[in-house]
């Protein structure tokens, strides 16, 4: 369902199946949408957690979406770049990239390596055999190295993202299995973070 189908969905469960003007003034669309947001991005979190533990982050993949990005040149460190379009994600960036690639040719995926590993990486046989182009992230940026073609200008990344980057028209995919908690964790935190309504407002005012 889309976004918006998720959060009316969410309101009509508190309502126990209708929305009387008492539910929809206490539990708003905005107030349902972070709600979401945070037990989505715990979701995404738990995968992440689980890979830790397991060194198998496949499960990660279930949350991601994919992204254009441009290749850009930063001439003070003569580096090919680009920059990662999501923020704010629970799993960090060098796990949350879950695969980069040319946007034609998802096959010949690059290569990633950690920042603090280039020298070495620059001197083993392996780097000067493998033609892979490599990568690193570095403050929100995707550096290249040198194998990177001149005539790819755009690259296809496919990243996990947080439940904020979803359009109102956007479908969410929740994983299989992870509706139920999806929506018991959503419903958990409105129950606690409930806002009375304006005419409650007035009222105590009032008094």
């Amino acid at each position: 369902m889309t976004k918006e189908e998720l959060i009316r969905f969410v309101i009509l469960e508190l309502g126990g199946g209708n929305t009387p003007a008492s539910v929809e003034a206490k539990y708003t669309p905005q107030m349902v949408e972070k709600a979401l947001e945070l037990a989505f991005d715990d979701l995404c979190y738990q995968a992440y957690a689980f890979g830790l533990k397991t060194g198998n982050y496949d499960n990660l993949d279930m949350y991601v979406r994919s992204y254009k990005m441009k290749v850009l040149t930063d001439t003070v460190r003569d580096e090919k770049y680009s920059i990662i379009p999501v923020i704010g994600t629970s799993v960090p960036d060098t796990v949350a990239l879950r695969l980069l690639s040319p946007v034609k040719g998802q096959r010949l995926a690059f290569a990633p390596i950690e920042n603090y590993s280039i020298p070495v990486w620059n001197e083993l046989e392996v780097n000067q055999v493998d033609s892979r182009v490599s990568f690193y992230i570095e403050n929100g940026r995707i550096y290249y190295d040198e194998k990177l073609p001149q005539e790819i200008t755009e690259v296809m990344g496919k990243i996990v993202s947080p439940f904020s980057t979803f359009l109102d028209t956007d479908t969410v995919f929740v994983p299989f299995g992870q509706n139920t908690a999806l929506l018991t964790q959503t419903i958990q935190l409105l129950s606690r973070q409930a806002q009375p309504s304006n005419n409650d407002d007035m009222t105590s005012k009032q008094v």
